[in-house]
């Protein structure tokens, strides 16, 4: 089993034939958290996640993690 198969077959899969699934979120504003351990660990879960999708047959589904509004913005 490919790790990240878990949350693609019981969150995507049952699914994808109904609606057409774009995105798959890992990690929630992690950036903020200051925890380097979550912080290194979100690359290797998106990618985890992007290899799940496409050994499902979900190889149009991107992977993306969310981003609070004040990432990039100036506050100057």
């Amino acid at each position: 089993m490919v790790l990240g198969g878990g949350p693609i077959a019981a969150n995507a899969l049952p699914f994808h034939q109904q609606i057409k699934i774009k995105y798959m979120c890992a990690g929630n504003e992690i950036i903020y958290n200051n925890d380097n351990n979550l912080i290194s660990n979100l690359l290797p879960a998106m990618q985890s996640f992007n290899n799940a999708s496409k050994a499902s047959g979900l190889s149009n589904m991107k992977v993306t993690t969310p981003n609070g509004y004040t990432v990039g913005f100036n506050q100057s």
